[in-house]
């Protein structure tokens, strides 16, 4: 007994006690169920000594027979979200927000979305609401519970800035609900037994930016288990967007109760202009070069940090104050950015060179405006970094 898979295009069943067993004949009938957990019966051939890079030896079962214990379903399982006119109902007067939220939602006194917020500024942010995503939404499945939070960002005052995100993760569909597109983005988090998926989705309405912050969380067994995974029914990202969709349908924006300076764009009557962009020291005290730069702006909404790629240097951000990523995140070279920078703010990076030689690392920062880049405006600087040793 065990689960079925197809690695390197052979059909392998991963038996309850770690050995692994090369299927021959069914092949019809196995390749339907990829991934389900059999009884398969049948003559085995068994190896004299284990193949390289194998704990448990490989045998080749002759199927006979196939029993299917248990069988995932490829659509996943479906939110259960009851009768919509038996929702809840949530409003924010001062912010200017009301929604409604099915019974497998319970309305939490303090917020429980670990990841936090995703503005490209973390200053002024407003934790509105957060709700737990109980064990009943997804039942029979993997799920282990999650969470849904609203949050709002009164500093952020144009539609091109807040479709923006502090980390940009992995970029997903928009989705659409009331004729209103929420641009997103996710990332997956794994830890031992465990594993999460994260959403994080933008819109700009009355002159606030919302976010709407999603996290579902899912088991993944303790490794000890071989075939926990085909044992259980997982919740698929389709399943996790039919219902942040049914919940952003049930959304409404009011005119908020806080008073209308404190939501409209500021006149600039000058471009974004980088006022500073500093570096400390070099500190080379580890086999790696630390470095933390900082930078000042005018009439800036967020920042972008680029540097051009460069053979065998690698650079991490540790963190910073104004750091939106968390220590050790690898910084993308090239014209791509990972990540976006409050207007003022500082990063710490840890710069490591496998050359022979020294190298130079080269630093550009962008501002932006209204989600709009100003190229002109920018400044570099410029480490030389040692050979790591």
């Amino acid at each position: 007994m065990g689960c079925l898979n197809d690695a390197s295009g052979k059909l392998r069943l991963l038996g309850e006690d770690g050995k692994v067993y090369d299927l021959i004949g069914h092949a019809a009938e196995l390749r339907r169920q990829i991934g389900d957990k059999l009884e398969v019966s049948g003559s085995e051939d068994v190896p004299l000594t284990p193949p390289q890079g194998h704990t448990w030896p490989e045998s080749n079962l002759r199927v006979t027979s196939v029993k299917t214990i248990f069988h995932k379903n490829p659509a996943g399982v479906r939110p259960y979200l009851g009768d919509v006119a038996h929702w809840r109902s949530y409003k924010n007067k001062t912010y200017g927000l009301a929604l409604h939220y099915p019974e497998t939602l319970e309305r939490l006194d303090e917020p429980a979305f670990l990841g936090g917020s995703d503005f490209v500024d973390e200053d002024g942010v407003v934790t509105l609401q957060g709700f737990a995503v109980t064990g009943e939404m997804y039942p029979n499945a993997n799920f282990g519970g999650g969470s849904f939070t609203v949050f709002v960002n009164p500093t952020i005052r144009s539609k091109g800035t807040c479709r923006q995100f502090g980390w940009l993760m992995r970029p997903i569909p928009a989705l659409t609900a009331r004729g209103i597109q929420y641009p997103g983005v996710s990332r997956t988090g794994v830890a031992t037994g465990h594993a999460s998926d994260q959403y994080h989705f933008h819109t700009y309405q009355n002159g606030l930016c919302y976010e709407f912050a999603f996290d579902f969380g899912w088991n993944t067994g303790t490794g000890m288990e071989p075939t926990f995974l085909c044992s259980v029914q997982p919740v698929l990202e389709q399943n996790h967007r039919e219902l942040m969709k049914a919940l952003l349908s049930q959304v409404q924006f009011v005119t908020p109760g806080i008073r209308r300076a404190a939501r409209e764009k500021p006149h600039r009557s000058s471009p974004p202009t980088v006022l500073s962009l500093e570096r400390s020291t070099a500190d080379t005290a580890f086999r790696s070069t630390t470095v933390t730069v900082s930078w000042s702006t005018r009439g800036v909404d967020y920042v972008q940090l680029r540097y051009p790629c460069v053979e065998k240097l690698s650079v991490s951000e540790l963190g910073g104050a104004d750091s939106p990523w968390p220590p050790g995140v690898d910084m993308k070279c090239g014209a791509v950015v990972g990540q976006n920078f409050p207007p003022n703010g500082s990063a710490k990076l840890m710069l490591s060179n496998f050359n022979p030689s020294s190298v130079n690392f080269v630093l550009s920062i962008e501002p932006f405006s209204d989600g709009v880049g100003c190229p002109k405006q920018s400044k570099t600087i410029t480490v030389s970094v040692g050979p790591h040793p």
